[in-house]
């Protein structure tokens, strides 16, 4: 009796360590802070491993660690988001069909462990057919104008992994700042911004993605008898649910802003009558974002 339930103690161990090393996958694409514009050539990799990949021309990646594991010898591929990752001595041909027979997409994949992002097709249902040396299956698709994902309920996604901690991934492309994100070691869909090192005639951020980039558009504030401060005037619009973090060595006052760029046209003072208080007619919220050198601290101000 002791020996059959020491010989199940070691079967349950042997299944935690099979789940914890399997693949974990970082899948995604980079762009640029400002115009959104997406990124290739994106080197991104894991801090303190020797793991790495580059974006495509669309700016999408794929870094995966771990082995893959599968449930069917016939089908050692699964899917996570727009990407398909395969085992190792699979080989097999990838096609993409629109609903009127054209073929799209024809890539031979396969030969060792890898992955490879489905591209950003025009928006639409597609085919999408996997042919290897045992079977040959054919899928639904999607494509949302960017993205291509597969849609039918009985394809082989991902398994979920059950890793603890967390990761730090470096993102690092010529002409812009390194950026760091730490994610939890889990399959995770991402979208990286990353900052130039200099933006002519920059208007404003939609996002601080780093200190740095409040640097680049902070300011002494307009009003303020405490030293050491660094200010960044900030709109939020309701019309477009957006905060827009205005470049405040260019744009001094918030009225400057919405007139230049969000179009407010009523002049001055109907600005300061009711874009600072409650009324019907509000739908910008100003503020503030100051920085304390001596205390190390972000505060935001808002207009009430």
């Amino acid at each position: 009796m002791r020996i059959f339930i020491h010989s199940i103690v070691i079967f349950l161990f042997s299944l935690l360590l099979l789940e914890g090393q399997g693949q974990i996958v970082y899948s995604g694409f980079v762009k640029d802070v400002v115009s959104g514009e997406y990124l290739p050539d994106a080197r991104i990799s894991i801090l303190n491993q020797n793991t790495e990949t580059n974006s495509d021309f669309f700016g999408n990646f794929v870094l995966t660690q771990g082995d893959f594991t599968y449930d069917s010898p016939s089908r050692p591929y699964s899917f996570f988001q727009n990407v398909i990752i395969w085992a190792e001595n699979y080989t097999f041909s990838l096609e993409l069909f629109s609903l009127d027979g054209q073929k799209v997409l024809n890539r031979n994949l396969g030969g060792s462990q890898g992955s490879f992002v489905l591209p950003g097709l025009p928006y639409g249902i597609y085919i999408l057919r996997i042919s290897s040396r045992n079977e040959t299956l054919s899928f639904k698709a999607y494509s949302d104008g960017q993205k291509t994902f597969p849609v039918d309920r009985d394809i082989s996604w991902h398994p979920r992994n059950g890793e603890q901690g967390y990761d730090t991934l470096l993102i690092q492309k010529e002409g812009y700042f390194d950026r760091q994100l730490i994610v939890p070691r889990r399959d995770t869909l991402l979208e990286i911004a990353l900052l130039k090192g200099n933006y002519e005639d920059l208007d404003y951020f939609n996002e601080l993605i780093d200190p740095i980039a409040f640097d680049l558009i902070s300011s002494l504030p307009s009003r303020s008898h405490q030293g050491g401060v660094r200010s960044v005037k900030v709109i939020y619009n309701e019309k477009d649910g957006l905060m827009y973090y205005q470049n405040t060595n260019k744009y001094i006052y918030h009225f400057f802003f919405a007139w230049k760029v969000l179009g407010f046209n009523q002049g001055n003072n109907i600005f300061n009558l009711t874009q600072y208080r409650e009324n019907p007619d509000r739908y910008l919220y100003p503020g503030n974002i100051n920085y304390y050198k001596n205390l190390d601290k972000y505060v935001l101000h808002l207009v009430a």
